[in-house]
């Protein structure tokens, strides 16, 4: 476990069905630490959950915990 989740989202019944299929798939170390050495990005920065006077966040550092 590397703490990480993933969300599927198809409506697609071949998909679905292939989705499904993934409990059966197996990393080894060597994939383990390709996926580890990847760049991480994130889609979406969260500008929006940012601000001095509301939010507990005050900064996008402080937001994903400088890891952007």
């Amino acid at each position: 476990m590397q703490g990480a989740s993933v969300i599927v989202k198809s409506f697609n019944h071949d998909r679905m069905k292939e989705n499904m299929r993934a409990h059966k798939l197996r990393l080894d170390d060597g994939d383990l630490l390709d996926i580890e050495q990847m760049e991480e990005r994130k889609i979406m920065r969260g500008e929006f959950l940012v601000n001095e006077t509301t939010s507990p966040y005050q900064t996008i550092q402080e937001l994903w915990d400088d890891e952007i």
